[in-house]
C-alpha cells in the first residue's frame, strides 16, 4: 500500500472516470469534493468517452430492449426496459438478460403505443404515442428521470360541439445532442387539424418549448425500428401530400429540417416495409417483405453516401439480399457490422450474422406484436436528465490526501478481484 502515495492527481480521474455509474454514486458520499468532481460537466464528458470507448472495444455489446412480459403474480402484460449484454463470439451462450428497473410511471401502462422516442448517450426519451403531453428523459444507470414541461403548441382538447374547432396532435418526437450547445435537445412536430404542421425544441434544463421554424409540408409516418439519432441529426420516415416518401431530419445544432429523398419509387412502398440503422458508421436503409408461398423474409440494404453531394449518387445498394431467413419480422439494429438484431414472428429476439447467414436465438422475448419491440446500442453514462449543470473548478491539490489514495487502492483491489 506504500505506493498508493505515488498516484498523481490526474491518475485518480483517470481511474475514477472508468469506474461504472452506481459505484460513482457511492464514492460521491465518501467526500463533498469527490461528489463534485463525479457531477462537474469535465468528468462526465470524461466518463461518457471511456464508457463509449469500452462499448466498442468489451467482449460483449450492451443493448436495451423495450418489450412486454407476463407478471406471474397478475397475469398482467408488463413493459420492460430489459438490458441483453450480448456476447461478440456469436457462439458463445453467455449472453444474459437483466431489468434496468427503471421507476417510470409510463412503464406500468400496458399499451403497445409506449416508445422510446430517442436515445443519446445513455439517457432515453420516452413517450406514450398519441399521449404528448407524457414525455420523459431518464437515465436508467443514475435512476433519473425528468418529466418534460408542458408544450407550448399542443392546444386542450376542444369541445365536441364547438364549431371550428382544431385539434392538435404530436406527429414526431425526436432527441439528441447538440455539441455546438454543448447541451441535450428534444424536438416535436405537431399537427393542426385543420392546419399546418409546427416544430418546438426544448433544452435540457430549460423550463419551457420554444417554436423553431418548420416549413416541410409533410407527415412523420410511424414505423418500426426507422427513427433515431446519429451524429447530430435525428432521422424520421415520412411522406408529403403527394405520398412520395423521404427521410426527415433535424440537426440538433443548427436547429433546421431538411429531407433526403429515397432511393426508391414510392409506390413500392405498398410491397415493401421499411426501416433505418446504422451500419459501418452510415446510414443504412432497409427495404424488405414476405414471401407469402415459402414464409422467408427478404431485403435490400441501401447505405448512404453524402460525401458527394449529389443527390442521384446518394444511395448504394450492396449485394446483401437476405432471402433465407425463415420467420423474421424486423430487422432492429445493427450491433457488429456484420450482425443484425431482428425480431421473429413470435416474438424472438434473434441475431442474424449476413456474412455467415447463421441465425442465433438471444434470451429475450417480447409477447406484443413484433412491431412494437425496439432496440438501441446502449452505454452507460452519468448524464443527469435535469440539466443546469455548471463547469466546476477543481483544486487537485485537495484531493491528493493518503485517505482518499489509500480508500482507492482498496476498492480497486476488491473491482478488479
Amino acid at each position: 500500500m506504500a505506493k498508493s502515495s505515488n498516484l498523481t492527481d490526474d491518475m485518480v480521474v483517470q481511474i475514477l472516470s472508468r469506474l461504472p455509474p452506481k459505484s460513482l454514486m457511492r464514492f460521491k458520499c465518501v467526500r463533498k469534493l469527490w461528489c463534485d468532481l463525479i457531477d462537474s460537466p469535465s468528468f462526465v464528458a470524461s466518463h461518457l468517452s471511456n464508457s463509449n470507448l469500452k462499448s466498442k472495444s468489451d467482449s460483449s455489446t450492451s443493448i436495451v430492449v423495450k418489450h412486454t412480459v407476463k407478471n406471474v403474480e397478475d397475469d398482467r402484460k408488463h413493459i420492460l426496459l430489459s438490458l441483453l449484454n450480448v456476447c461478440k463470439d456469436v457462439s458463445d451462450g453467455d449472453d444474459c438478460v437483466e431489468d434496468l428497473g427503471v421507476v417510470y410511471p409510463l412503464l406500468s401502462i400496458s399499451s403497445p403505443n409506449f416508445e422510446i422516442a430517442g436515445y443519446c448517450d445513455g439517457i432515453f426519451c420516452l413517450s406514450l404515442h398519441f399521449c404528448p403531453e407524457d414525455i420523459a428523459l431518464v437515465n436508467p444507470a443514475i435512476m433519473e428521470f425528468q418529466f418534460l414541461p408542458k408544450s407550448g403548441l399542443l392546444l386542450p382538447a376542444p369541445q365536441p360541439d364547438v364549431a371550428d374547432r382544431v385539434d392538435t396532435i404530436t406527429n414526431a418526437i425526436g432527441f439528441g445532442y447538440d455539441s455546438k450547445a454543448e447541451t441535450y435537445k428534444v424536438v416535436r412536430i405537431v399537427k393542426f387539424l385543420p392546419g399546418p404542421r409546427k416544430a418546438e425544441v426544448y433544452t435540457l434544463g430549460a423550463d419551457s418549448w420554444r417554436e423553431v421554424k418548420f416549413e416541410i409540408d409533410c407527415s412523420v409516418i410511424w414505423t418500426p425500428s426507422f427513427y433515431f439519432y446519429f451524429k447530430g441529426v435525428f432521422y424520421w420516415f415520412a411522406t408529403d401530400l403527394h405520398n412520395n416518401d423521404f427521410i426527415l431530419t433535424f440537426d440538433m445544432g443548427e436547429e433546421v429540417f431538411h429531407n433526403i429523398p429515397v432511393p426508391y419509387d414510392s409506390l413500392e412502398r405498398f410491397a415493401w416495409n421499411c426501416s433505418l440503422a446504422v451500419w459501418n458508421e452510415s446510414i443504412a436503409l432497409f427495404c424488405y417483405c414476405k414471401d407469402e408461398g415459402t414464409g422467408l423474409s427478404i431485403f435490400d440494404i441501401w447505405e448512404m453516401d453524402d460525401s458527394t453531394g449529389e443527390v442521384k449518387s446518394l444511395w448504394s445498394k450492396k449485394c446483401l439480399t437476405i432471402e433465407s431467413v425463415p420467420s423474421i419480422e424486423i430487422p432492429l439494429v445493427f450491433w457488429k457490422n456484420d450482425e443484425l438484431l431482428l425480431t421473429a414472428t413470435d416474438g424472438r429476439i434473434v441475431s442474424y450474422n449476413i456474412r455467415t447467414q447463421k441465425l442465433k436465438d438471444l434470451p429475450i422475448h417480447g409477447l406484443e406484436n413484433p412491431l412494437y419491440i425496439q432496440a438501441v446500442l446502449y452505454a452507460e453514462s452519468l448524464v443527469s436528465v435535469r440539466g443546469g449543470n455548471q463547469p466546476l473548478t477543481i483544486d487537485p491539490n485537495r484531493y491528493t490526501g493518503r485517505y482518499v489514495k489509500f480508500f482507492l487502492c482498496v476498492f480497486l483491489l476488491l473491482y478488479i478481484n
